[in-house]
């Protein structure tokens, strides 16, 4: 997998893209226009080798783009940190918008025995808890717990924006970032000087 992010200083806008295609990973390398960035990307496709069962992209933007590379900077630099091998079914975190971050989306992480890592962008606390409901597998008290966590989120109810669910090898490596996430704290975009 490659990782790139760039930082859009006009926008104040943060851009993270996942490849696990090298032909996807190829046609991004022509839309950069930095030498050094083109020069260091490039220098990592070769590496990629590609995995035809995974989703070739993944692009996330704004403070999900922010806070995910932070988190695989902090990943990068202290992998043998993060070796966590669930044994059942469980949660790995969720993150989500407080009161006056100025974001609407939120992510839950978890593991499932028999359908493996899974990490869902939601845009309203109903599809969140839409989600929760789902987990079958977790007990009432653990569920009353992660739905208190929802409900305390400084999101709108409803939305009609669709959820991205990511699945594969991408969802296990924001799995990982969530266990980080526990130790390092985050300072939102605003609150950087």
């Amino acid at each position: 997998m490659i990782a790139h992010a760039q930082w859009n200083h006009e926008k104040e806008q943060c851009t993270l893209w996942l490849f696990t295609d090298k032909k996807e990973a190829q046609k991004h390398l022509k839309t950069l226009s930095n030498k050094e960035e083109m020069e260091s990307f490039h220098d990592i496709l070769k590496d990629l080798e590609d995995t035809s069962d995974e989703m070739p992209v993944l692009i996330f933007k704004g403070v999900m783009a922010f806070m995910l590379t932070g988190f695989l900077v902090q990943f990068h630099d202290s992998l043998d940190q993060v070796t966590h091998v669930p044994q059942k079914s469980c949660i790995f975190g969720f993150w989500g918008p407080g009161q006056k971050d100025g974001y609407e989306e939120g992510m839950l992480t978890w593991y499932e025995t028999d359908t493996d890592h899974h990490a869902v962008i939601v845009h309203s606390k109903d599809q969140a808890e839409r989600i929760l409901n789902d987990l079958f597998w977790m007990n009432p008290d653990e569920l009353k717990g992660w739905q208190g966590i929802v409900r305390r989120w400084d999101m709108r109810q409803y939305s009609s924006q669709k959820l991205t669910h990511v699945r594969g090898v991408f969802a296990e490596l924001i799995c990982k970032l969530f266990l980080l996430m526990e130790r390092i704290p985050l300072t939102p975009p605003h609150q950087t000087s």
